[in-house]
């Protein structure tokens, strides 16, 4: 072990243009928190991921339109064969985003159908994977102390606010708990992500990305992406960013195949099986209702949406709320705050994941506080929606595990209208009433998956 350690030291004081050590371990489902763990030399905190991976919307071939006028001589792809996914680049800067975006890069993205984790969307899984390294990078030198990380909005304000705590002894256990705190609050954004675009965010301002929202493949390649980055971390690939790019391409590679990857005629084959189930061949990128099949659950212990026909045991994913004796949801949380990108909603809400400190956002736009209270009572004494549009949390917000709080902050209240704050009064008593009867401050699992 020690041998180890004044190797990568030695490697990382002589060269930048470091390669792993490849094969790396990958842990894909042990979360051994009694194993001892090694501080190994770290980069310097880095530049916070900025390019613009191309998510694949769900399908192959497909074609796109501009202002409801089909693009000629276009088609994308879309599918991928494990051994054709190019070399990994952190994105740290939006040039390289835009090469990624022009398909001209380093990297090959795009979706390889797995026996036993589905369809995986390679560009969902390096995102997760580089933001993972990039709050691992800030957290580690800064473990226990009281500060926020500030990111571009989606939607909301997006701050991860990191509490005070007394961090373990061992720098090696202050090097493990900083890992998986950081992949925990990294599938936190990767949620949150497939909210703000169901709801109308736009990473390139005039382009729909509702047709990528809850894609049935989509969250299970970031959860894969956490839990690769995780790995290389506590191996010791994260000396330089060279040497993360380089671990990175050989672990992408060897979690597809632990998964069981299938050749590109498979994955187009599985394709065209769901085609007017899943997808909709004749519609055009960007169009919501191209993807007709949506996994809206947001939970980081998770299997593949299962695909009709496959007879292989599904991989099951998962990521550790505790660590030894932390509990990982009280040392940092993702804050979602009102921004100049949510017009027309009352800027009365801070938001944390899991936590819901307000449990109504109202927008009179998208719906009142009528709909609301009906929608609340369908979905908790076991109605369903087959679409989320309805209602401003219909679907993606209410089937969230979380533990109610029903708690008002009436100092805020007050700027809002007499017969506004009266309905949100009897709105949050008709919550802590179901909250009464389903054990309040106990997880309340609503499953409200859209049928295919």
């Amino acid at each position: 072990m020690i041998n180890k350690v004044l190797l990568m030291t030695t490697l990382l004081l002589a060269t930048i243009g470091v390669h792993a050590a490849i094969p790396v371990p990958l842990q894909l489902v042990n979360e051994d928190d009694k194993a001892e763990s090694t501080a190994w030399p770290v980069v310097s905190p880095l530049p916070a991921p900025q390019g613009l991976r191309p998510c694949c919307a769900f399908g192959y071939d497909l074609h796109a339109q501009v202002l409801d006028m089909p693009v000629p001589f276009y088609e994308l792809d879309n599918v991928v064969a494990a051994d054709g996914i190019g070399e990994h680049r952190y994105t740290d800067s939006l040039l390289l985003g835009l090469v990624n975006l022009a398909g001209i890069g380093h990297e090959h993205n795009g979706i390889v159908y797995t026996s036993r984790g589905g369809f995986i969307d390679t560009a969902h899984v390096r995102d997760t994977a580089d933001m993972t390294v990039w709050l691992f990078s800030h957290l580690l030198p800064r473990l226990g102390q009281p500060f926020t990380l500030r990111l571009e909005d989606e939607l909301t304000e997006r701050h991860i606010v990191f509490n005070a705590f007394t961090p373990p002894e061992t720098a090696g256990d202050r090097y493990a708990l900083a890992a998986w705190l950081a992949a925990h609050l990294a599938f936190q954004l990767a949620a949150w992500h497939e909210i703000a675009q169901w709801y109308g965010f736009e990473s390139v301002p005039g382009f729909s990305e509702e047709v990528s929202a809850f894609s049935p493949e989509d969250l299970y390649s970031n959860l894969l992406g956490a839990r690769i980055a995780v790995s290389l971390i506590l191996d010791g690939q994260l000396a330089t960013s060279e040497m993360y790019d380089a671990a990175m391409n050989k672990a992408l590679y060897q979690a597809l195949m632990q998964l069981g990857a299938k050749p590109e005629t498979i994955t187009r084959f599985q394709f065209d099986m769901l085609d007017g189930k899943w997808w909709n061949s004749q519609r055009r990128v960007p169009e919501k209702y191209l993807v007709l099949h949506r996994n809206y659950d947001v939970s980081d212990s998770r299997l593949p949406t299962p695909v009709p026909g496959e007879k292989a045991v599904p991989l099951r994913l998962s990521l550790p709320h505790h660590w030894r004796n932390y509990s990982l949801d009280t040392l940092a949380q993702l804050q979602l705050r009102p921004g100049s990108h949510i017009p027309g909603i009352a800027k009365l809400i801070s938001l944390r994941w899991l936590r819901l400190q307000v449990i109504a956002i109202i927008c009179r736009k998208w719906v009142n506080i009528h709909s609301f209270i009906k929608n609340l009572h369908q979905n908790f004494i076991g109605g369903c929606f087959s679409d989320p549009v309805r209602g401003i949390c219909a679907t993606p917000l209410c089937i969230i595990h979380f533990r109610i709080h029903a708690a008002v902050n009436m100092r805020l209240l007050r700027i809002l209208p007499y017969s506004l704050r009266r309905s949100l009064r009897v709105a949050f008593l008709y919550a802590r009433f179901i909250s009464f009867l389903f054990r309040i401050n106990t997880d309340l699992r609503i499953s409200a998956l859209s049928s295919a």
